[in-house]
Order: structure tokens, then C-alpha cells, then sequence
């Protein structure tokens, strides 16, 4: 399932928040832009038995001016 949720702007800038539920470890691949694929760091931290995760992303976005 995935869930996008939009935030408006508060003291900090106005956020997008994704959560996806329900994925599963099986054939996942995590890549970071440093330190490139971290799927091996990853699953070897999560507890034995465990075989789905929800993965949740925040976005900054852009200021939008009040004029548009």
C-alpha cells in the first residue's frame, strides 16, 4: 500500500510524506547516493523472522510564493 500525505508549511518548510507498507525483504535493494547498494548493512540489522517492512520518505519542498 502506499500513502502520500502533503504537509503544509509551518515554522520548518512544507514537507511530502511517503509511507509504503508492507514491503517485502525479498528481492529488496537499497542504494545510497555514498555509500552505493547498503541492502546487506540493512538486512543484517533488522531481527530475525522479520520479512516486510514499511519504509516511510520525507521531502522537503519548495517554498511557493504567495503571489502565484
Amino acid at each position: 500500500m502506499l500513502v502520500v500525505k502533503n504537509v503544509k508549511r509551518k515554522v520548518s518548510s512544507a514537507k511530502k510524506n511517503i509511507t509504503i507498507k508492507d514491503v517485502s525483504l525479498e528481492g529488496l535493494s537499497i542504494c545510497c547516493n555514498d555509500s552505493g547498494d547498503v541492502t546487506e548493512d540493512l538486512l543484517a540489522i533488522i531481527p530475525d523472522g522479520v520479512d516486510s517492512i514499511d519504509i516511510r520518505i520525507s521531502i522537503d519542498m519548495p517554498d511557493e510564493s504567495d503571489d502565484e
